[in-house]
């Protein structure tokens, strides 16, 4: 985790500074990092929305996954 977090937080320097801020210096220009970011938080607000309303199951940051694989599978075999 804190490694993810670190990793974060650096690409968020990356797309603040690279995005916005030297937009027009660096990279496609801010009305095409505006267009990418308002996409983003379309398919976000989607997907709220399709959890919530839809499916009417709760917001999660992690689904709930098994440790350890289930003992009655067998091992994948490669040749």
């Amino acid at each position: 985790m804190p490694i993810a977090a670190g990793l974060a937080i650096l690409n968020l320097t990356f797309i603040v500074f690279g995005g916005f801020i030297y937009a027009d210096k660096y990279g496609y220009g801010l009305s095409k990092t505006m267009i990418g970011v308002a996409v983003l938080a379309v398919s976000v607000v989607l997907y709220a929305y399709r959890r919530k309303v839809q499916d009417r199951l709760p917001l999660r940051l992690r689904e709930a996954a098994p440790r350890t694989p289930d003992e009655t599978e067998p091992a994948p075999v490669t040749a």
